[in-house]
């Protein structure tokens, strides 16, 4: 499993073009929670997954 920045970015950004604001808020609630020290920091991780015919 490839883990890159890139990946991470690319699937962000679809994330924000199919929810849009939704996903901007949640962007920034998680950004504002660790300013303020509130919860552990969480990495983000994209998932990719594809079907096939068997």
């Amino acid at each position: 499993m490839a883990s890159s920045a890139d990946a991470v970015a690319a699937a962000e950004q679809a994330l924000a073009a199919k929810y849009g604001w939704q996903f901007r808020a949640t962007k920034l609630v998680d950004g504002l929670k660790g300013r303020l020290g509130r919860g552990e920091r969480q990495e983000p991780v994209a998932v990719h997954l594809s079907l096939s015919k068997g």
